[in-house]
């Protein structure tokens, strides 16, 4: 599994004209998850890649 993580902003459309911005984070080049604030994309990533290094521990 790859652990490169990428973190763009982006702009998701929610229909009917609406729109909200935030932060895509990206593994490799798959969607991971979005969120609205910088802080919060990069604290899920820190926690995503200590999983994945915890998982050799088991």
């Amino acid at each position: 599994m790859s652990t490169d993580y990428r973190l763009r902003h982006h702009v998701a459309y929610l229909g009917a004209g609406l729109k909200v911005g935030g932060y895509a984070v990206m593994q490799g080049n798959k969607y991971k998850g979005f969120f609205r604030k910088k802080e919060e994309a990069e604290n899920a990533i820190a926690n995503w890649e200590d999983n994945e290094g915890n998982k050799n521990e088991y």
